[in-house]
């Protein structure tokens, strides 16, 4: 029985103990293609002797090259132009936007996948014909600082007609980490109808 796992941007087969003569065809599935478009770097393939402890058979990247270029499957949504998200705990960020190369052309519903700070509204539904949509992020104060990922699902694109939406940064600040606010102080005391500072 052969057996398929992934560690560290690589692919272990394993199981096969006793000699084999012949040829392997193995095909793996459900490794995501990436959300950038580009080339990929290459491919390298080993044989491992585990009974010897030895690479019996190899690729290498002059020799044999095999790499892949991949293209965005469809328009792209775009959040925040790209940019990080800054909060600051116990606040609400500023409007943000979903924005699409040209008017949508499906009805739509983008969903988050949130590790416990909330987005208003949760889901956002996007009607055809829509270039931009806003939403917040908004963070409780007992929440801890650092940086969070948000996953985004689109739901009701039929046969996968946008380009997946890439994670957003998040990152979470103390209340003023972002902000210096200065605050006065003064008594007004009022004597016979007239206000006075002290």
């Amino acid at each position: 029985m052969i057996s398929c796992s992934i560690s560290r941007n690589r692919v272990y087969i394993n199981g096969q103990t006793a000699d084999y003569l012949g040829e392997i065809n193995l095909t793996v599935y459900s490794i995501m293609n990436p959300i950038y478009s580009g080339q990929s770097d290459n491919i390298n393939v080993r044989t491992y002797d585990g009974l010897n402890k030895k690479i019996i058979e190899r690729s290498f990247d002059n020799l044999d090259p095999f790499n892949f270029f991949y293209v965005y499957p469809g328009p792209l949504i775009i959040v925040n132009n790209g940019n990080d998200i800054v909060v600051d705990r116990g606040t609400q960020s500023q409007d943000l936007y979903f924005t699409f190369d040209y008017p949508s052309s499906l009805n739509i519903t983008i969903k988050p996948t949130l590790p416990g700070f909330s987005l208003i509204p949760y889901e956002n539904d996007i009607s055809v014909g829509t270039l931009m949509q806003k939403f917040r992020v908004s963070v409780p104060m007992n929440f801890y600082d650092g940086d969070y990922y948000v996953i985004w699902t689109t739901l009701f694109d039929l046969n996968t007609y946008y380009t997946p939406l890439e994670q957003t940064k998040v990152t979470v600040t103390k209340i003023g980490g972002n902000n210096n606010f200065l605050i006065f102080t003064f008594s007004i005391f009022c004597f016979f109808g007239t206000n006075f500072k002290e």
